[in-house]
């Protein structure tokens, strides 16, 4: 009863998939589309510690164990090219679009190899991406299967490997029909990543699905369920006190879950002091490990745009870009190259419309205006 369902870590799985469905079943119907559909490949956009990756593994373990497609999981940062992963990853995902299969299973054309001997590895790496994945598609229509690439944290995949995908899903699903599938999800600078690459006009062009904070009657469910599931019960003030300490922040949500929890020991129901207790160690988690960490990073120039950015969020949570240039006493222009780095490099802040930015990273303006302003 009393082990503490809540997971605040990186990427870790919610006690309880709350608010996501929307976006959830609007990936699952854009795949269901097939590759005629614009919705085939989707691009999941948001801050860090808003559930990308937990959302990501919800969809490709539907459309593996469920639709039976044969998926193939990337994250950028890790290591190693597309090209690589296509030849490690050839022997599974070809024994995985043949079997189960109720039909007949055409035969596959093998990959050219030098006369006398087995393939080896070695001998593919001079095939193209396209090549690759054109044979892959080919042996799923062939099997009247899909195969679904899902990857995480896309902005950090290379270049290369980004122009590659976009050429290759371009050429090979829009052009010549094969059923090859893409979800993938990255940062909030994502698009801009993708648009300053040569030839990635295909991937360009996907408006991208934004997933933020949770609203309030969701944050109630992502730390009213888990409790209740053990047993224990919370009140209905320590609840609205958690919605507005965490402003529905996933991450938040989790560790204010933990430490509420904590905070009760053994007892059954979860109280308004708790949840007091909670919040506090919450926001002194956030501070050291999430607000403090970033501002030690900025440069001087940045520490004063965001101290005016943060008197200056409006209801909407937005700032107007001209109020801070007039603020500081600076045209606009000048400011350019902080506003850009703190959108684009420190991913701090994201443009919403013409002369509009808002914080990207919850709670962040308003420890700056309780805290941040201390340090110079």
């Amino acid at each position: 009863m009393f082990e503490n369902p809540f997971h605040p870590g990186s990427g870790d799985e919610p006690p309880y998939f709350a608010g996501r469905h929307v976006i959830f079943d609007d990936v699952l119907l854009g795949l269901q589309r097939g590759p005629g559909a614009l919705e085939y490949h989707r691009l999941i956009v948001g801050g860090e510690g808003t559930g990308k990756s937990v959302l990501l593994r919800r969809i490709e373990a539907l459309a593996r164990d469920e639709w039976r497609w044969t998926t193939v999981t990337w994250q950028g940062g890790t290591g190693g090219s597309l090209k690589q992963l296509l030849i490690e990853e050839k022997p599974r995902i070809e024994a995985a679009l043949v079997a189960k299969t109720r039909r007949v299973p055409k035969a596959i054309v093998p990959d050219p190899a030098p006369a006398g001997r087995a393939i080896h590895p070695n001998d593919l790496l001079g095939q193209t991406v396209t090549s690759r994945l054109r044979h892959l598609g080919t042996v799923a229509k062939q099997h009247d299967r899909t195969l679904l690439f899902v990857i995480d944290d896309l902005q950090a995949v290379g270049p290369s490997d980004i122009a590659a995908l976009s050429g290759s899903l371009h050429t090979l699903v829009s052009n010549e029909g094969l059923p090859i599938g893409l979800v993938a999800a990255g940062l909030s600078n994502t698009k801009s990543v993708i648009g300053a690459i040569p030839g990635t006009s295909f991937l360009e062009q996907r408006e991208p699905l934004r997933i933020g904070n949770l609203e309030p009657d969701a944050t109630i469910d992502a730390l009213q369920r888990p409790i209740e599931s053990t047993g224990r019960s919370i009140t209905r003030s320590a609840l609205d006190h958690l919605v507005t300490a965490t402003e529905g922040y996933p991450y938040a949500v989790q560790l204010a879950g933990k430490y509420t929890w904590d905070a009760a020991k053994t007892d059954d129901e979860i109280t308004l002091g708790h949840a007091r207790s909670g919040a506090k160690r919450m926001a002194a988690h956030m501070a050291k490990h999430v607000y403090e960490t970033r501002w030690s990073e900025l440069v001087s120039a940045e520490r004063r745009y965001l101290r005016v950015a943060a008197q200056l969020v409006d209801a909407d949570g937005e700032i107007s870009t001209g109020e801070i240039a007039e603020q500081l006493g600076l045209k606009h222009s000048q400011l350019s190259p902080v506003r850009a780095d703190l959108i684009d490099r420190r991913l701090i802040l994201r443009p919403t419309r013409y002369g509009q930015v808002v914080f990207d990273v919850p709670g962040f303006a308003r420890w700056i205006t309780d805290a941040g302003s201390e340090d110079s």
